[in-house]
């Protein structure tokens, strides 16, 4: 495929999603963005918008988000926090970090750039409403392939197709390899299904570790463990501690966002 071809591929995948989104749960399309150069088809909702696709759910009690704090030089962050209550009453509060000036450019639609807070703000309401059991765009919103998406059933994370009783070619239209239409139904659990805090915090220091190996302050070497010496160092100047073990969970995002950086500068770097 030349960049042409995959250039309207991707527009016509965007626009897709945009028409989902916006027939499914009534989002101005003005206000869908792109804005991971890796996953240039993803979505990006503002907190607004997640508030208002959760509301029309009726799954939740209480939602809200609000600026938490500012983490000064040289991270340079600003902290928001999301929280809800579901149907039993349970609470899920997250964080979400930006640094300020952060701008990652919209790549679908010019001009309408979030800066850090709302990045930020997203980043912690979607943590909330992931935690909760509650995630948009993971529930058949987005679509995919030359086949048009009326419906689809979400069971547990995985979405099972049903295209003139041949699920096969189903998913084939899904895919790109078939023209059709697919027909889904979204079914949503009387209660939503929790992330547990520890299984949290295991998915946050995996990442952490994961994402400070690529910029080189964990070194692997062959046959002796890894060198941690360059990531304790950095973790102790920026944070007083050696570890991220002993974090919480917006101390733990604060690493990331940083580690984020870090990421995109060498990325910059390599280009």
């Amino acid at each position: 495929m030349n960049a042409l071809t995959e250039t309207g591929a991707i527009e016509t995948a965007r626009r897709k999603v945009i028409e989902a989104l916006s027939a499914r749960f009534e989002i101005d399309p003005e206000r869908v963005l792109f804005l991971d150069a890796e996953k240039p088809d993803k979505p990006w909702l503002s907190a607004e918008v997640l508030i208002s696709i959760a509301r029309q759910s009726g799954k939740f009690q209480e939602i809200e988000e609000g600026f938490d704090q500012y983490i000064p030089a040289p991270l340079n962050q600003v902290v928001h926090y999301g929280r809800v209550v579901d149907e039993s009453g349970k609470v899920w509060r997250r964080s979400g970090v930006a640094t300020v000036g952060e701008m990652p450019g919209n790549l679908y639609r010019g001009g309408r750039n979030p800066d850090g807070h709302q990045l930020a703000a997203a980043r912690a309401l979607g943590a909330a409403l992931d935690g909760a059991g509650f995630n948009p765009l993971k529930a058949g919103a987005v679509v995919s392939g030359r086949g048009s998406v009326v419906g689809g059933q979400e069971k547990r994370g995985r979405i099972e197709f049903a295209a003139q009783g041949d699920p096969k070619r189903a998913q084939r239209v899904m895919d790109g390899e078939a023209d059709g239409t697919v027909e889904f139904r979204v079914l949503t659990p009387d209660r939503a299904v929790g992330v547990d805090e520890a299984a949290t915090k295991n998915n946050d220091l995996k990442q952490i570790h994961a994402m400070a190996e690529e910029v080189g302050l964990i070194a692997k070497r062959v046959g002796v463990p890894k060198d941690y010496s360059e990531y304790r160092r950095w973790m102790l100047e920026n944070w007083g501690v050696k570890s991220s073990a002993g974090m919480d969970a917006t101390e733990r995002a604060s690493v990331i966002e940083a580690l984020r950086v870090l990421i995109r500068k060498q990325e910059a770097l390599d280009l």
